[in-house]
């Protein structure tokens, strides 16, 4: 009987180990599927980010890159983006700005830089990247993350704009912009040095400060009445400086409009041609101011 109580107490251990055994095994299996899910989530929402990611090691080569940052590059795998270093994609003027980003990363800190690349077929673009350390277990900098967004159109965009403001500026034609309600919004210097008024005198104003009363109300009637139906006027119109001055200029006239074809601006583009019409003898006789 003690003999059999022994065998019954084993097996019932045995039993309760197994047991055990199972529910611990069943355990872990959750945990895999749990990180598996993460992990695959993880790729997912990397793989469908607009912004490029990718894994630099210490020593500045690819660990891992989604598919955004594949697309920067113009490669179709990591392994192909990896057959050479991040830093050969980068334009030859660019690469000690971005080996100094590097560096600071690899020191512990943040870093952002712009800088241009160029892709595996060829393409030119402007990326700017946030750089941050990845630490491992004893807090020593293991990984470099990069967060990577494609600026080109950015700085397209900027580039035009600053072109437009140079042309604006330094045009040698005055140049006067008015809101839908014909309300003044801008002038050039040279529309300041052309009538004399300053530019913080004349915003806010319309048009018709600058009447000379030599065109009567029939000219203008016809004016915007060719510039509705056109969006476009071109004609010579003597205006009035701010001194009292009589002045003739030639004027190109243009409506900007939306979407909707709606006007959302007025330019007006003048040259002073009063002297030509001075030595054609064209000179007015000047109407009351």
């Amino acid at each position: 009987l003690q003999l059999m109580a022994e065998q019954v107490a084993a097996i019932i251990k045995l039993r309760l180990s197994r047991v055990e055994v199972n529910h611990e095994f069943s355990a872990l299996v959750m945990v895999k599927q749990k990180l598996q899910f993460q992990r695959d989530l993880m790729e997912a929402i990397l793989d469908n980010e607009p912004e490029g990611v990718c894994i630099l090691g210490a020593d500045g080569r690819f660990q891992q890159i989604n598919m955004a940052g594949l697309e920067m590059l113009e490669a179709a795998t990591l392994g192909q983006a990896a057959q050479q270093l991040p830093i050969d994609y980068v334009l030859p003027e660019f690469r000690d700005c971005f080996g100094r980003m590097l560096d600071q990363v690899r020191s512990g800190r943040h870093a952002i830089e712009e800088y241009r690349v160029l892709g595996l077929r060829g393409t030119v673009r402007w990326l700017e990247s946030h750089a941050a350390p990845l630490h491992d277990e004893t807090g020593s900098v293991a990984s470099l993350i990069l967060i990577t967004r494609d600026v080109t159109a950015i700085k397209e965009t900027h580039q035009h704009l600053e072109l437009a403001a140079r042309v604006f500026s330094d045009a040698q034609e005055g140049i006067i912009i008015t809101d839908p309600a014909n309300v003044i919004v801008d002038v050039n210097p040279a529309f300041c040095a052309i009538t004399g008024y300053a530019r913080e005198e004349i915003i806010g104003q319309t048009p018709r400060i600058l009447h000379s009363g030599v065109q009567g109300p029939d000219f203008y009637v016809a004016l915007w009445k060719v510039l509705s139906a056109t969006g476009h006027w071109k004609g010579e119109i003597w205006n009035r400086k701010k001194n009292g001055e009589l002045y003739a200029e030639l004027i190109s006239i243009s409506a900007l409009r939306n979407e909707q074809g709606e006007a959302v601006n007025y330019i007006g583009l003048f040259l002073d041609i009063t002297e030509i019409k001075r030595q054609q003898g064209e000179m007015p006789a000047a109407p009351p101011a």
